[in-house]
């Protein structure tokens, strides 16, 4: 798994590296994004994402729904969130032998700018009938449950340990920087001569 972000979304690549046969609209993975607190009910700031191999429409569940069964998930449409589901080429740069893989292009507005989130990663394996997730130590009662949020992990956002800097910063610190080397070579040239 890697993940990216930049100003509006946070981006997650799955490899997953040993499933190589395609199963088409049965394998897929599922991450699951929201707020820091590790509720024992998923709540209306709980997010999962579902994309399945080769299917082109992916799912946004968000927590709060009153039906238990459903792991307290209701699907929502959010036009903003991306998901693909696809089987890799030989050009991978971790394997030439081709095998399913996943990304997902999450909105920062839907999921809000938090210092960490809770996290859970679920890849499912049609062929072997075998789901891995993170964290590992999750037991999942059957390969199609979200589990409680309790269970899940925690994700370190880059969001505020890498600063965005907007242009208004460049408008101001840019003359400020001229100012200072311009300074310094002036009482540079004093001191020689």
């Amino acid at each position: 798994m890697r993940t990216a972000h930049d100003g509006n979304y946070i981006y997650v690549f799955v490899d997953y590296l040993s499933d190589i046969f395609k199963d088409k609209g049965a394998d897929r993975a599922i991450v699951c994004i929201g707020d820091p607190i590790h509720n024992k009910i998923a709540n209306e700031n709980d997010y999962c994402f579902l994309v399945t191999l080769g299917n082109n429409s992916p799912i946004v569940l968000q927590g709060g729904s009153p039906v238990a069964i459903s792991g307290n998930f209701k699907k929502i449409s959010n036009t903003e969130f991306v998901g693909i589901g696809a089987m890799s080429d030989n050009a991978d740069r971790y394997t030439p032998v081709p095998h399913t893989s996943y990304e997902f292009k999450i909105p920062l507005e839907l999921i809000g700018r938090n210092n960490e989130y809770s996290f859970y990663l679920s890849v499912y394996d049609y062929h072997r009938n075998v789901a891995n997730t993170w964290p590992r130590d999750i037991t999942l009662e059957n390969n199609f449950i979200i589990p409680s949020p309790i269970y899940w992990g925690t994700f370190y956002s880059p969001d505020s340990s890498l600063p965005e800097f907007h242009f208004l910063y460049f408008v101001f610190f840019v003359p400020f920087l001229l100012i200072v080397i311009l300074r310094m070579q002036k009482e540079c040239k004093l001191v020689i001569s």
